[in-house]
């Protein structure tokens, strides 16, 4: 499951350079800014010399939390379970030989030579703009000067409120916004769980 998630995002991203670069390549903007998912603004940024600068609109990972907490980035990041891992086995030692495993399956099916696994995660650059508040990160020391903590973005939109009647019978379910969502099996399962209850559902 993780693979295929991975190469579903490699095979969005390599088709969409070869739809802008060029462009990108006439424009001769100032700056790139990409979002944290697509890790070709990265990229053409390098090959253009461009300053380049990810926009996270989730909570930021990076390679140093993999390292101080690796158990807590394979089992909430990477959503493999204890079966998967094995229980006694060191988080660490699997998180790399894993990485290496799937680096060279991306080498072998896309002929992408020293990638780098984590661009599929959090693609980051020089600078970084997070959508998130840094008070809700662990290790926040790990995020230097590169990291921007903007906070969310609120804007006024007329819209008709919804507000659940009770709490306590409400169930929301949500995959956020990111490639992940597009699972119509899923959100199929749910209303054929959920649907007989007398709850209020809200799915996004």
């Amino acid at each position: 499951h993780l693979v295929g998630i991975i190469d579903l995002s490699i095979e969005e991203n390599e088709a969409m350079y070869e739809n802008i670069v060029q462009e990108i390549r006439d424009e001769k903007p100032d700056y790139i800014l990409y979002d944290t998912f697509r890790y070709i603004g990265k990229r053409i940024a390098q090959e253009l010399s461009i300053p380049a600068i990810s926009t996270i609109p989730i909570f930021v990972y990076s390679k140093e939390f993999s390292c101080y907490y690796p158990q807590i980035y394979l089992s909430k990041i990477l959503r493999l379970d204890r079966d998967e891992l094995g229980c006694n086995k060191d988080p660490k030692k699997i998180l790399h030989l894993l990485y290496r495993h799937i680096e060279n399956h991306i080498y072998q099916k896309f002929g992408l030579p020293d990638f780098d696994l984590y661009d599929t995660i959090n693609c980051l650059s020089d600078y970084n703009i997070v959508f998130t508040s840094s008070s809700l990160l662990r290790d926040q020391e790990i995020y230097d000067e590169r990291f921007m903590f903007a906070g969310c973005c609120l804007e006024y939109r007329e819209r008709t409120e919804v507000q659940p009647t009770d709490a306590r019978t409400c169930i929301v379910i949500s995959l956020g916004t990111t490639y992940v969502n597009q699972q119509k099996a899923f959100y199929q399962k749910c209303l054929e769980a959920f649907g007989s209850l007398d709850m209020e559902i809200y799915m996004n």
